[in-house]
């Protein structure tokens, strides 16, 4: 069942499913092993490229002399998809900030370049002013000063930190978020055209201040291993514990065999012929008097055809599953299927090893 913002049109069956699992188990307050405590109970929001469901594991720190004793804590990794009770992840409130006060675009025409360029995504106007409300209130600072907010944090006791940019969308700048990793709350954000420490101390220094007017520490930092992150960290919070996040330390390690898989991506579909001239010319022999094809022949040589389109279209998700490797992997096997039909006897078999299309 979808929770109540999203509209009934919406088929949640199509979601993309993520489940989170806490790749580093040390406690970001005292730096002891954690606790699996219970399996959250998911959520649906939309990313610029549809909608998403994500699961999680959650853990807890036993360690009776932790400032973060028995509170349990999300993986950092689906926070940074999207703000708790929130049905839009941070990339769309990133690119209808940007919409907004980079471009002034009205909210109608963020709704309508929205839906020319990302047509999954599925925005009313209303939910488009509420997002640009709520990326202005982060920018400016002021979500820090919501009651609310406040009284959230003082009931954790602590707070400890993610700090993760998410992707520029085109020709705008890319924007960084904070947030508290044990109410969930999102605290802040920055505009970046160039992400350097000096930037990320500017936007962590009135979060400092913020914790030390309501009397609350901040014991732990969490982020990827960027040396500027390092430096601002050490910079604002010296003596806060700073847990670098294995996911975005992977995915970094993992950026020159991404961009080479970018190169093989591209290069394979562009060695590829047009499909729409192979597949008439099938029809066209097909019909043809003095055919060299028959009927069955040219529906197993259309299916395989449409088998090739939709393994041109799918897309991987690097660094686990470069879409490079798998489109070329892909079709070696579909090599291999019309390899086999080329040896087969005229009118031979439907292979129906072509269900590769049907693959996630």
């Amino acid at each position: 069942m979808l929770p109540w913002f999203m509209p009934p049109k919406v088929d949640g069956s199509r979601a993309t499913r993520h489940f989170f699992v806490f790749q580093n188990r040390t406690c970001p307050g005292c730096g002891k092993a954690q606790r699996y405590k219970y399996k959250s109970s998911g959520r649906h929001f939309f990313q610029l490229s549809g909608l998403q469901y994500v699961d999680a594991q959650i853990v807890y720190c036993d360690n009776g002399r932790c400032a973060l004793r028995f509170k349990p804590m999300h993986p950092p990794e689906e926070l940074a998809r999207a703000p708790l009770r929130k049905g839009y992840g941070f990339d769309v409130i990133a690119c209808i900030g940007q919409m907004r006060y980079s471009s002034s675009l009205t909210r109608l025409e963020i709704k309508s370049r929205l839906g020319k360029e990302f047509p999954l995504l599925v925005i009313s106007e209303r939910q488009v002013e509420n997002l640009y409300k709520l990326y202005g209130a982060l920018v400016s600072g002021t979500t820090l000063q919501d009651p609310a907010v406040i009284k959230l944090i003082k009931k954790s006791k602590v707070i400890v930190l993610s700090l993760d940019g998410a992707k520029p969308i085109k020709d705008h700048e890319s924007v960084w978020f904070v947030r508290d990793v044990i109410s969930g709350v999102t605290l802040a954000a920055l505009a970046m055209r160039s992400c350097t420490t000096k930037a990320l101390v500017r936007l962590l220094k009135p979060i400092k201040e913020f914790a030390a007017s309501i009397g609350v520490s901040v014991v732990g930092v969490v982020s990827d291993a960027e040396p500027k992150n390092r430096s601002a960290v050490k910079a604002v919070f010296p003596r806060a514990r700073h847990q670098l996040c294995q996911f975005h330390y992977v995915g970094n390690l993992a950026d020159p065999l991404v961009k080479e898989d970018r190169k093989l991506h591209k290069c394979i579909k562009e060695s590829l012929p047009g499909l729409g001239e192979v597949e008439r010319k099938i029809q066209e022999d097909a019909i043809a008097k003095g055919s060299t094809l028959s009927k069955p022949q040219a529906s197993v040589l259309g299916d395989l055809c449409e088998t090739i389109r939709s393994v041109l279209h799918r897309t991987g998700k690097p660094p686990f599953d470069p879409p490079g490797l798998r489109l070329f992997k892909e079709l070696q096997e579909l090599r291999e299927i019309a390899q086999e039909m080329k040896r087969a006897k005229k009118g031979g078999p439907t292979y129906k090893r072509l269900s590769i299309s049907s693959r996630s």
